[in-house]
């Protein structure tokens, strides 16, 4: 998924060309980044905001979403951390009703997932159960989150919820600079089969609504962490300034020897 970004950076100039569809003639002249942007066709264009799409062969009439924008406020490290962050999701993700590790091993930063999502009202909630793997290249400042449905013992299917069974995603980010300096670029790439077929119009709101406000409220909680940081940062140097002053004023009313 190196190339991902370089993908979606095409996809985007071809969309200022103004063309709706992307598929070309897959023959050995294409490189592989044009062939791997085939068939992605435009679905939102936001400020700072890219969503493409495209018909999986293997489901007719369900789609794959790719993502793609660039913040210049946010540091890489504290994208990763919220994006990775399975404890306080549920405090400012509404549709999150449980996302918890179930299993682990670290030596490949690798953790198996269980995750509950809110639906509406007549719908079962929908539930996974995959693997997340991680990836930090510092010599290209680029950071990889890849997910994957699986199963495990300890959370096998129920009634009262629909179990998604077929689900993979894949999250590129990239900084500007630095890994800890604000300016990323990023891309999520992702396929969810719900198992039914599905209102247009909650199908609608998942894809161009659901997904949008995700990546937009991971932004804010990312640069929260920031903000704190500073917050303490500023707070650790006022203290050091008042205990320098401090010791200063008691310097001088110290005694010299020759009083």
């Amino acid at each position: 998924h190196l190339n991902e970004l370089e993908i979606c950076r095409n996809l985007r100039d071809r969309m200022n060309e103004e063309k709706s569809c992307f598929c070309g003639s897959e023959d050995s002249q294409q490189n592989p980044v044009d062939l791997e942007g085939c068939c992605w066709s435009p679905f939102i264009k936001k400020e700072d905001l890219i969503v493409w799409k495209k018909e999986e062969k293997k489901h007719h009439g369900l789609f794959s979403y790719k993502m793609y924008g660039k913040y210049i406020d946010v540091t890489a490290r504290d994208f990763l951390a919220v994006f990775l962050d399975t404890d306080n999701r549920t405090k400012w993700d509404e549709h999150v009703v449980q996302l918890k590790v179930i299993d682990s091993e670290p030596s490949t930063n690798s953790d198996i997932i269980y995750w509950e999502t809110k639906w509406p009202k007549l719908f079962s909630n929908r539930d996974y159960v995959f693997t997340r793997r991680y990836l930090i290249d510092e010599s290209e400042k680029v950071m990889i989150v890849m997910n994957r449905s699986t199963k495990h013992p300890d959370y096998p299917e129920i009634k009262s919820k629909a179990r998604v069974t077929e689900y993979w995603s894949y999250m590129v980010i990239k900084a500007t600079s630095e890994f800890n300096q604000p300016g990323i670029e990023f891309s999520l790439t992702y396929f969810d089969n719900p198992g039914i077929t599905l209102p247009s119009a909650i199908s609608l709101w998942v894809t161009s609504t659901g997904m949008p406000q995700y990546i937009k409220r991971l932004r804010v909680e990312a640069l929260k962490i920031q903000e704190d940081q500073k917050r303490k940062e500023e707070i650790a140097a006022a203290e050091a300034a008042l205990a320098a002053a401090e010791a200063a004023a008691k310097e001088q009313e110290a005694p010299t020897e020759s009083e």
